[in-house]
């Protein structure tokens, strides 16, 4: 199903996903306007799993996914934005029922972004997810794939399959703090 949007300026842009070896977490995506593909993002593989580094085993995010994607549009797009990859992690944090597939990083273009104070770079950036340890506070077993927070920051490739996730950058543009409520209890607030 697709999804549009149409502008007051009279321009429309349309959202169509592309499920083609897509994880459950990030879809392929096709993105138009006024008909024209501006930007899509398309899987040729899925997931390819490996197992922790031994300095890594017990680090509470670890790459232990990555799956290559093709991210054209905005052409030429710049030199470093190479080697594009999501990266997961994939281990299992509260047991088989529950599906356990981290998002941890993703690469995407904007070079509209460039005009705003304090955004340098060449239109290149990725978000960066960090999750609450298994067990710790904020962390539901229930539902282990929670996001914590989230940076925006410069892009750079991927390291190595297997490694700690770096987790907290250095640097970043932004930062988003997730919050969840059950919807029972949203519910009973409002009722109080």
């Amino acid at each position: 199903a697709e999804l549009v949007a149409e502008y007051g300026t009279g321009k429309t842009r349309t959202l169509v996903p592309d499920m083609a070896n897509s994880s459950s977490v990030f879809p392929g995506y096709r993105l138009s306007e006024q008909g024209s593909e501006v930007e899509a993002v398309t899987f040729a593989v899925g997931i390819s799993n490996c197992t922790p580094q031994e300095d890594a085993v017990d680090a509470n995010q670890v790459v232990t996914g990555v799956q290559p994607y093709q991210f054209s549009g905005y052409d030429p797009q710049p030199e470093g934005f190479t080697d594009t990859v999501l990266e997961f992690d994939r281990r299992e944090f509260s047991g088989p029922e529950q599906p356990d597939l981290r998002l941890l990083r993703y690469g995407f273009l904007d070079p509209d972004r460039l005009g705003l104070d304090r955004v340098t770079g060449d239109g290149s950036f990725e978000w960066v997810m960090n999750y609450p340890t298994a067990g710790g506070p904020g962390f539901v077993a229930e539902q282990p794939n929670l996001i914590r927070d989230a940076y925006l920051t410069r892009y750079s490739a991927g390291g190595d399959c297997g490694r700690e996730f770096e987790g907290i950058p250095s640097s970043a543009y932004a930062r988003v703090e997730y919050s969840y409520q059950r919807l029972s209890e949203y519910l009973v607030e409002l009722l109080e």
